[in-house]
């Protein structure tokens, strides 16, 4: 119980690095640095059964996915020929740059902290949960920002 209440833990506070720091980087690189939080919420526009099936896809599907594409497939193809702690962070890398360039920076930690969990726990289910629960704190971390500052 206690590795579940850490991931969890882990996964938002990498999710909340992400979410704060990267529109502060992106606004002020578009030289809106006034505007840091404006528009930041990501369910505006969204009728209900829109806001169900974005959130059940991108907190179930999605990770799952991914997981499966970069932490079982790719994982398993590079550690037939590198050890494990090198095809960690190579799916890491790997992982971090698939998401968006930009994000890169942000995505990196907790790509790194997913290959983390695949390399101690020996399985790919405890990364799709912290990627679920990542996924959840990206969608609602902006949302709660723009109820709280905006």
């Amino acid at each position: 119980m206690n590795r579940f209440f850490s991931i969890i833990t882990i996964s938002c506070m990498l999710s909340f690095y992400k979410v704060v720091f990267s529109n502060i980087i992106f606004n002020v690189i578009d030289g809106n640095p006034d505007l840091i939080f404006k528009n930041i919420n990501p369910l505006v526009g969204f009728d209900l059964l829109s806001l169900i099936m974005y959130l059940l896809i991108a907190t179930t599907v999605f990770p799952l996915v991914w997981e499966l594409l970069f932490r079982g497939l790719l994982w398993g193809f590079l550690s037939s020929f590198a050890d494990r702690w090198t095809t960690g962070i190579i799916v890491a890398v790997a992982y971090s740059l698939f998401g968006m360039i930009l994000n890169f920076p942000f995505l990196l930690p907790f790509a790194l902290y997913l290959s983390y969990l695949r390399y101690s726990r020996e399985s790919i289910w405890p990364g799709v949960f912290a990627n679920s629960v990542f996924a959840a704190s990206n969608i609602l971390i902006p949302f709660i920002f723009s109820i709280l500052f905006l």
